[in-house]
């Protein structure tokens, strides 16, 4: 196990700058995810790391020693791609050993932790055969034993699940987990999947155009983003965010049709423009008041009914618990939690101090 410090870590192509002082450290044994969009430096920072990339400046160190000029086979990491990367003619066995082969590991001690790594990825029984007889959830966990053995001070994830379906990737999650709480490693795992992000981590790094706009645990990001970006990008289905003005003096909220709610932050928002947020489980139907909506799309989930309103122009997402009767078309009132509400500043994005105090979150 090992601590791993990124410090100030920036990253050009060219003219073209795409991290720009990206600091982040990681403790030992932590599970960090790395989120973000399609081109947001995530996967370049993880690369860097692994040594695939040139840092252009900045400092990664692993276990207090810095690692900028060693080369990959040098830095006591391994590293699980999106593609397994497997040898087609190799068994599973020999995929296993592989990197043990290639350091003229001795042939006992190979075998050893095969058999290790294999009995704690459910492998023995498929030891032997090769790659194209295994299920991509199969052919996952080879490429996870590949880097077990290694025993590295710490695992880099590059979306190592993004190509299985969605119900062996939920299995997977759960998997990886708690293989890496039994193993106890430093783990960096890249995804664009915040519900990956949101159920692995212990905290996740939010990136956005090569910085990052907020790191915390996935309940932090939840309940108090740092600024409408990370709102609407943590969480599924994304944050309400509807346009507003506070009225301190009367202590209301209005909304851009002019619905007016009752603002808890009155007595510390000067009367300003703000983005007022709330997330879809925090919305409830009244017949008397609240914001006035259409009932869009109906999607029964079970033990959830997730509801589409629209708002004017808007789109609304409300989030039940119970199955609830409305119709496809029908006029209602929507009444968020105003304990629970969020605030942000129009023109930065900002969140304004205030919002669901850590009480009312608990």
């Amino acid at each position: 196990m090992a601590e791993v410090a990124i410090r100030n870590v920036r990253k050009s192509f060219g003219a073209i700058e795409v991290l720009h002082g990206v600091s982040v450290d990681i403790a030992d044994g932590e599970f960090v995810v790395l989120v973000g969009p399609s081109g947001c430096g995530k996967s370049t920072l993880l690369r860097m790391v692994a040594g695939l990339e040139k840092i252009t400046a900045g400092e990664v160190a692993i276990e207090g020693h810095p690692i900028n000029d060693l080369p990959p086979k040098d830095r006591n990491i391994a590293m699980v791609f999106q593609n397994y990367a497997l040898y087609p003619h190799m068994t599973v066995r020999e995929n296993i050993g592989f990197p043990l082969r290639m350091a003229g590991t001795a042939p006992e001690e190979v075998a050893r932790r095969v058999e290790r790594a294999a009995d704690t990825l459910g492998l023995k029984p498929l030891l032997d055969r090769h790659p194209r007889h295994l299920s991509g959830g199969q052919r996952q966990r080879v490429a996870m034993g590949r880097a077990i053995v290694r025993q590295p001070a710490a695992f880099l994830f590059d979306e190592p699940l993004s190509n299985l379906d969605a119900q062996l990737r939920a299995q997977m999650r759960t998997e990886l987990k708690e293989l890496l709480q039994t193993l106890g490693t430093t783990a960096l795992y890249v995804t664009h999947d915040q519900v990956e992000a949101m159920t692995m981590a212990d905290r996740v790094v939010v990136m956005r155009d090569g910085v990052i706009e907020q790191i915390g645990t996935p309940l932090d990001l939840y309940d108090r983003p740092v600024n409408t970006f990370v709102a609407r990008f943590i969480g599924l289905p994304s944050m309400n965010l509807l346009p507003g003005i506070v009225l301190a003096e009367s202590g209301t909220i209005l909304i851009d049709d002019g619905t007016a709610l009752p603002c808890p932050a009155a007595t510390w928002l000067p009367m300003e423009n703000i983005v007022f947020g709330f997330r879809s489980e925090t919305l409830a139907i009244d017949d008397t008041e609240g914001i006035p909506a259409r009932v869009a799309v109906i999607e029964p989930m079970g033990g959830q009914t997730q509801v589409l309103f629209k708002f004017g122009s808007r789109d609304i997402v409300g989030t039940f618990s119970a199955r609830i009767a409305v119709k496809v078309g029908q006029q209602v009132r929507l009444r968020p939690d105003m304990t629970l509400a969020h605030f942000f500043d129009a023109a930065s994005g900002r969140r304004l101090d205030g919002g669901p105090p850590q009480s009312a979150l608990a």
